[in-house]
């Protein structure tokens, strides 16, 4: 079986790898001896010895759209295909930000940039958060502390930061593989994003204004 696997796909390489790992625990006993299999109980034996990610209130309960929860969740464990990225695998000889022409690292378009770092100021006034917006590693910590108090301004700002994040790396998108022109005022898109998400759920909606784009405390 040794050459098969040397001579298979990633994909297939990647089922017997997870395969002798599943073999070789106690849940998988338990299957063969009750005949009965739960996912559960397999994937907590095989993540055992994994802490918790920082982070997990900030994706816990995010009523953003599932693609920007889903860019929200890349960008957390820095496995967006930045230029930086692409770089290093050799794929790209442009590595200039969109917006400013630095070289394009995750960090940098969030928020090192300073227009992205403006288009997040701007969405945080809109949902009353009157801070000034730092580097992508010091956003994330203020906003897992954030994340963490119960309420809806919470929610609120885990809605903002996923539609903020995937509005930007749509519109990165956009002007790289469409040839789109560059708007440093798509804030406005990703605040009516924001409000429209928002109104949707119930411990929300009283507090939004959709028509004036605007919340009230």
């Amino acid at each position: 079986m040794d050459w098969q696997r040397k001579n298979c796909s990633w994909i297939l390489a990647s089922v017997f790898k997870w395969r002798d790992k599943i073999k070789g625990i106690n849940a998988w006993a338990t299957v063969l001896k009750n005949g009965k299999y739960r996912t559960a109980d397999v994937y907590k034996e095989l993540r055992r010895n994994k802490g918790q990610v920082p982070w997990k209130h900030l994706m816990y309960q995010n009523y953003a759209k599932p693609r920007a929860r889903f860019i929200l969740w890349l960008s957390l464990l820095d496995r967006l295909n930045t230029k930086d990225m692409l770089l290093k695998r050799g794929s790209i000889i442009d590595v200039g930000c969109i917006f400013c022409k630095e070289m394009e690292t995750v960090h940098h378009l969030f928020f090192e940039c300073q227009v992205t770092n403006q288009i997040w100021r701007i969405v945080l006034q809109h949902i009353r958060y009157d801070k000034s917006p730092m580097g992508w590693t010091q956003e994330r910590a203020w906003l897992n502390i954030k994340t963490k108090r119960k309420g809806w301004h919470g929610d609120l700002l885990k809605i903002a930061i996923a539609e903020s994040v995937y509005g930007i790396w749509r519109h990165r998108n956009d002007v790289i593989f469409n040839q789109s022109q560059v708007d440093p005022h798509i804030w406005k898109t990703i605040v009516h994003d924001v409000l429209i998400r928002d109104s949707f759920h119930k411990s929300i909606r009283n507090h939004v204004n959709v028509e004036t784009m605007s919340i009230s405390l």
